[in-house]
């Protein structure tokens, strides 16, 4: 039985949220929202719950103090620098991510930058495809089920590789990464296609880097 979703963001700049907000009230009227804030972003907004994130910002920190309250629902993490451009992305994410059963986690592709080749809108699917390393957390459908055998995200240090880290770690438990071309959605803000918040504050990805490596033995 499919599970209830929230969607889970993090902010620290006003702009930026505010377009996000936008996009998410036009396409996405009956879902739970949360935005775990940072830097000093105060958000006041009817239909959002705003939860305090840790300072200094850390992404898998704040993200799991937003996947924590969100309590039993499934997740959408999802950058604030995304923007929605269809209507009910999460019914139709919850609906794969349900009828593939062993899917660990689940993300649309993307007009704009994105880590991952096959998450790219210029990428051909046929249907449903399964990348066999990683995928770019820029939107990803977590079912709580999944979450509860993986566990939170681990907080590196720095900038990055948390997603690197929790996709090894769903492969390492049987699952699978999954992209659908059947929701699309828009990455970018302001001209820049994808890090709107990283290049405004920016953290070392090298310092995130080393300790991936002094964990699994290798370079993300």
């Amino acid at each position: 039985m499919p599970n209830s979703c929230s969607i889970v963001t993090l902010s620290g700049f006003r702009d930026i949220f505010q377009q996000f907000q936008a996009s998410v009230e036009q396409y996405e009227l009956h879902s739970r929202k949360i935005v775990v804030t940072s830097r000093g972003l105060r958000v006041s907004c009817s239909g959002w719950e705003v939860v305090a994130g840790v300072e200094p910002f850390n992404f898998s920190r704040n993200a799991n103090l937003g996947i924590a309250h969100a309590g039993t629902d499934d997740v959408l993490l999802v950058n604030d620098d995304v923007r929605f451009v269809q209507a009910n992305p999460i019914d139709m994410l919850r609906k794969i991510a349900y009828e593939y059963t062993d899917i660990g986690v689940l993300s649309p592709q993307f007009i704009g930058g994105v880590g991952s080749p096959m998450q790219r809108m210029s990428y051909s699917i046929s249907g449903i495809g399964f990348p066999t390393q990683r995928l770019a957390f820029t939107c990803v459908y977590l079912k709580r089920s999944v979450l509860d055998v993986i566990g939170p995200l681990t907080e590196f240090p720095g900038y990055g590789c948390e997603d690197d880290d929790y996709c090894r770690r769903v492969r390492g438990a049987g699952l699978r990464l999954a992209v659908t071309p059947q929701v699309l959605m828009r990455h970018g803000f302001a001209g820049q296609p994808h890090s709107a918040s990283f290049f405004r504050a920016p953290s070392d990805p090298e310092i995130a880097r080393v300790a991936y490596e002094e964990k699994w033995g290798e370079r993300p």
